[in-house]
């Protein structure tokens, strides 16, 4: 992918600095690692701790479309099941991305495009709040760039098997997150329609490798479609979310705004200076350039325009299913940096060059700012909701937790307390990991002791039953509040 006009850094010198900046980019995460597990990730550990016939049977009733992921999770987790170690495993794939995706863009535009590259993929929310997530986003980001990167060699060098390579790793972004193949699909179909000729000479051969990956898409389409109910807590559309949607991997995710503004600030201006740099015919763009830049604006924009447009007839939009979409918009964006100031270089005086190289360090220092902000946040906080329990429990109280993903993250908490308090018994036969698992017999109201607290997080339906139950009993609401986020409820029967 290297164009003759290109003037590039040694590859191995550029590399070796893309490396850096990746491992300078997770270190900084590492501190991280140990915030408080969420829902999600409390579903996640739970699934890679049951045993092969168990998640089987549970992918039959949920989460068949990341069985795979927890099956890779089970094996992640044999070491050591702290939360850290589970994380670990994404965070590595986030360093991976930001290095790969400096790989791809200085071979397009050379080195000062990978860097910049780099900083917009480091910094972007969807991309650290997933490396620090237990949940199957950044790996499919990782093999999502990994499949690109094969197909854009077959773009340059027409060898199949490149194709073959990026089928088999599309297939693999798909088995790990179903929504996260239409980055790689969009890369093709755009390559595709660049190349057309050269897709005309040699669809005899690609037929059996992209025929194999349509047939993938397809039947695993069919294997999970039959699960969609488990996306039925997305929001309905309104002005304002479809708004937070078009940001498709500009996201402001957990409401950080200055990265969504500076990416919008940066295209704007970027694409104001090359339209003026080619006006003034100043710019001019050759087909290999031409052509990355298409396909890259293609797998930033085409995954969230086809996602938006089917969430208005079926709600089925949320932000991280586009996280495969950012190492293609920090490309495109890198590319259109390298354009404008190419564009520019003749108008740029010694002092305006002092400006801009002020503006992209000011600029630079708001992006790491933003991402320790990034880095800390969190949607809900069961560790803090855990400690507040145990503070202010009594020993023989008992914690009444709702489903699989709570009953996980909590008991993660209190057993490295070393917490005596007892589980509210749970029924055994509960398949849905967000069904209620809290057992409604009358004998375990009669046993259950003077004190009872209840964690709701409003995810749980039957959850407001449970506690009706509880008054029905005997039991009265002592105090309530919101911990972090989460709901804690203690109730006691005089």
């Amino acid at each position: 992918m290297v164009s003759p006009k290109t003037a590039r850094t040694p590859g191995s010198a550029s590399n070796a600095i893309f490396a850096i900046v990746s491992i300078l980019s997770s270190a900084a995460l590492l501190p991280f690692l140990n915030k408080s597990i969420s829902r999600d990730e409390g579903a996640s550990l739970y699934s890679a701790h049951l045993g092969w016939t168990a998640l089987w049977h549970q992918s039959l009733v949920v989460d068949r479309v990341v069985v795979i992921y927890y099956a890779l999770l089970h094996f992640w987790l044999e070491p050591s099941y702290s939360i850290q170690w589970a994380r670990a495993l994404s965070l590595l794939a986030y360093g991976l991305t930001v290095y790969f995706v400096g790989v791809l863009a200085n071979r397009v535009a050379g080195f000062w495009c990978g860097l910049l590259a780099v900083v917009i993929t480091c910094t972007s929310p969807l991309m650290i709040t997933e490396a620090l997530n237990t949940r199957p986003y950044a790996l499919a980001t990782l093999t999502s760039v990994l499949s690109v990167a094969a197909l854009m060699r077959w773009f340059d060098r027409g060898e199949v098997r490149w194709v073959w390579l990026f089928s088999f790793l599309a297939i693999v972004t798909l088995m790990l997150q179903l929504f996260m193949v239409l980055a790689p699909l969009s890369v093709l179909g755009a390559s595709a329609a660049m190349k057309s000729q050269l897709f005309r000479r040699q669809w005899r051969r690609l037929l059996a490798p992209i025929g194999i990956l349509v047939v993938a898409v397809v039947t695993f389409l069919a294997f999970v479609a039959h699960q969609q109910g488990q996306v039925a807590w997305i929001r309905a559309l309104t002005p304002k979310s479809f708004l937070e949607d078009i940001e498709g991997p500009a996201s402001s995710a957990l409401g950080h705004l200055i990265y969504p503004v500076i990416v919008a600030v940066i295209g704007l201006l970027t694409v104001a200076g090359c339209v003026f740099g080619w006006r003034r015919r100043n710019l001019a763009l050759s087909r290999f350039e031409v052509d990355r830049l298409v396909v890259c604006l293609c797998w930033a924009v085409v995954p969230t325009a086809i996602l938006v447009l089917i969430t208005a007839v079926h709600l089925i939009y949320v932000d991280r299913y586009v996280t495969a979409s950012v190492p293609g918009m920090a490309i495109a964006l890198a590319l259109l940096i390298t354009y404008a100031l190419r564009a520019l270089r003749a108008r740029l005086t010694v002092r305006r060059q002092i400006i801009v190289i002020g503006a992209m360090i000011a600029i630079l220092v708001i992006l790491f700012a933003n991402s320790v902000t990034v880095s800390r946040s969190q949607f809900e906080n069961l560790q803090s909701a855990a400690q507040y329990i145990m503070r202010n429990a009594s020993p023989t109280s008992e914690v009444a937790l709702p489903d699989h993903s709570i009953t996980t993250a909590v008991e993660y908490y209190l057993e490295r307390a070393g917490s005596p308090l007892r589980r509210w018994p749970q029924v055994s036969n509960q398949s849905f990991i967000e069904g209620l698992d809290l057992r409604e017999s009358a004998s375990a109201f009669v046993v259950a002791p003077s004190n009872v607290w209840v964690v709701n997080d409003g995810s749980v339906k039957g959850t407001g039953g449970f506690i009706s139950s509880l008054r029905s009993h005997g039991f009265i609401r002592v105090k309530s509040g919101s911990i972090s986020g989460v709901g804690v409820i203690h109730f006691h029967r005089r």
